[in-house]
């Protein structure tokens, strides 16, 4: 099972996190920090997916089932099998994605294979 920890916390469980207007979600329960600005997602292990409007950062130690963020940075350790999306950030992953890495503004650096398309509209892709 993997550890998930929110902006320091540690979440017990979870498979899906969800971050809609400030509100995180970890599959069905509401986890949300009092008073955070900022949100910070660390995962230890493998997750499902994380999907969230806004997130400074989202750190993936595993593999990820699928990873979509309106902006924040993106970095997974291990493969991704789906896509992994970001509006406005960085995406870092040292394995191989299934799916298409796309960013509007930031870097891709993916060191694995990617099946799909990587595309960013102001940034530098590099691959291997």
């Amino acid at each position: 099972m993997s550890s998930i920890r929110i902006n320091g916390r540690n979440i017990t469980g979870g498979d899906r996190i969800v971050i809609i207007n400030g509100k995180i979600v970890v599959d069905g329960n509401d986890v949300t920090p009092e008073n955070e600005k900022r949100i910070t997602i660390e995962v230890s292990g493998d997750i499902a997916s994380i999907e969230a409007d806004v997130c400074e950062t989202i750190t993936i130690t595993g593999n990820a089932g699928g990873v979509k963020v309106g902006c924040g940075d993106i970095n997974v350790g291990g493969d991704v099998n789906a896509d992994v999306k970001t509006g406005q950030g960085n995406i870092d992953v040292e394995g191989s994605v299934t799916g298409d890495v796309k960013t509007g503004q930031g870097n891709i650096k993916v060191k694995g294979a990617v099946s799909g398309k990587a595309t960013t509209s102001m940034g530098n892709i590099t691959h291997g």
